[in-house]
């Protein structure tokens, strides 16, 4: 098993062919236990972990203001060395972007954009991004709704390349990382309010079901260090959900006609029973995971 990382940041401006050959050498001599899954399986989770704008639209629809100190420090970004660090944080720092566009905060969005770059250059990944037009359209925010397709749009084709290229492990800590940040920014949001709306509780419960699958995604990595720090921490999480429960009412899926495209709706209803002990919990808790992430003081 190789327990090395490898350093990709004091090489960004030297042959690309090299850093990505380390990469991939890294990648290939990974321990990694695929017989316990599937990539149909990967497939379908990765489909389970709501993007960090649907998270952020929740919050904004509540009519919950806007919090920039929740945001991940900017200045950390230099710190993140190893090809997991910066993958991990590419992911928080995506999901940054998001809560910012979906407030409409274009003045900060250039800073993000610029540290998104940075380390999707040093990932050699950044040829998915039009960060061109990205800058351009942060000034005006009638290009709010193309800002966030071509966001999303390029973390899509980013994820489908490096699975074609066998690096579905950076692409997994991409994910874990965008979804630890929204869930935190969520949680550190609603503990602020005095009387948070149901609907808004239940989005974190149901987080269980997805922190289940994530960590079954992260298992068949379990063999390198780095993976099973991030599966330890992941305990307590998993305590605090625990007693959260989870029904599900079953409805027929209808064929509706949604923005001129056909498109299968499915009307089946979550009920979840979450406690304020319990979201405490999972606040403190996704709260220590973020801090180990991106190794920013709390």
């Amino acid at each position: 098993m190789c327990c090395c990382v490898v350093y990709l940041a004091g090489c960004s401006g030297g042959d690309d062919g090299q850093v990505t050959a380390q990469l991939d050498s890294l990648i290939q001599n990974m321990d990694i236990d695929t017989s316990t899954i599937s990539n149909d399986v990967v497939d379908d989770i990765v489909k389970t972990v709501p993007s960090p704008l649907v998270m952020s639209s929740f919050l904004e629809s509540t009519g919950a203001q806007f919090s920039q100190t929740l945001l991940h420090d900017l200045d950390m970004s230099d710190d993140y060395a190893s090809a997991f660090e910066m993958a991990s944080n590419l992911g928080v720092y995506g999901a940054d972007l998001g809560y910012i566009n979906v407030y409409k905060k274009n003045h900060i969005a250039v800073e993000y954009l610029n540290v998104i770059k940075r380390l999707a250059d040093g990932l050699k990944v950044g040829q998915f991004f039009d960060f061109k037009t990205m800058k351009r359209m942060t000034s005006n925010q009638d290009n709010l709704d193309s800002l966030i397709n071509i966001t999303t749009r390029g973390f899509e084709d980013m994820d489908s390349y490096l699975k074609d290229k066998n690096r579905g492990v950076i692409s997994a800590l991409i994910l874990y990382g965008g979804w630890t940040e929204a869930l935190y920014i969520a949680t550190q949001v609603i503990s602020s309010m005095p009387d948070p709306p149901e609907d808004l509780m239940d989005r974190i419960g149901e987080q269980k079901m997805v922190l289940d699958n994530l960590e079954a995604l992260l298992s068949v990595y379990k063999q390198q260090p780095y993976f099973q720090e991030l599966l330890t921490k992941m305990a307590p999480m998993k305590e605090a959900f625990a007693g959260v429960e989870i029904s599900v009412e079953e409805a027929e899926s209808t064929l509706e006609e949604i923005d001129g495209v056909l498109t299968v709706v499915d009307h089946s209803k979550s009920n979840v029973a979450i406690t304020p002990n319990q979201f405490n919990g999972i606040t403190v808790a996704i709260k220590n995971i973020r801090t180990h992430l991106t190794k920013q003081a709390p």
